[in-house]
């Protein structure tokens, strides 16, 4: 990919490193949009660089309160257009601090990073994803329904529950 706005030595620097760092969480893509490179996982972006009057700034997606922890060091500042949603951007003026940026990367990451399968979470251990999500309907069907209707749910006694019917005005 390359960025005709990032043209500073201290960009193409801040870039290379960021790049590397950036493509080696799982599920993560690099897209070129509005003008400067971003990184996204299939759940969002979490990270872009950009370079602007004269300054270059790395964007992480952060929570609202990690962003207020770190608005009181003056590298950093509330991203603008998005900044209220927790966005943050570090002043990059020379070489990047690595630890730093390992800490901000993996926080931004975990707030878009792919979901562990449900299926997977739900199966037995000994089936396996694939033999829950093939489970015949009649045996979900069964499940939910003992799901539904527990002794310790009904005083003792299982009971299922009657079927709520609603009807058009």
């Amino acid at each position: 990919m390359t960025s005709s706005d990032l043209s500073s030595p201290v960009a193409a620097a801040a870039l290379a490193v960021l790049r590397r760092r950036a493509l080696a969480f799982d599920g993560v893509a690099e897209r070129m949009s509005w003008g400067h490179p971003n990184w996204f996982t299939k759940r969002g972006m979490f990270v872009a660089i950009g370079e602007d009057r004269g300054g270059v700034s790395i964007g992480f997606n952060l929570s609202p309160q990690e962003q207020a922890l770190l608005l009181g060091d003056p590298r950093f500042f509330m991203t603008p257009y998005v900044g209220k949603k927790g966005w943050t951007s570090l002043r990059v003026d020379g070489p990047l601090d690595l630890a730093l940026l390992d800490v901000l990367l993996d926080k931004a990451y975990a707030r878009v990073a792919p979901k562990a399968p449900r299926a997977a979470a739900k199966a037995p251990p000994s089936l396996g994803a694939r033999a829950a999500k093939s489970a015949p309907p009649s045996a979900k069907r069964a499940a939910r329904s003992t799901a539904k209707a527990t002794p310790s749910t009904t005083g003792g006694v299982a009971r299922r529950r009657p079927a709520v019917r609603r009807t058009r005005r």
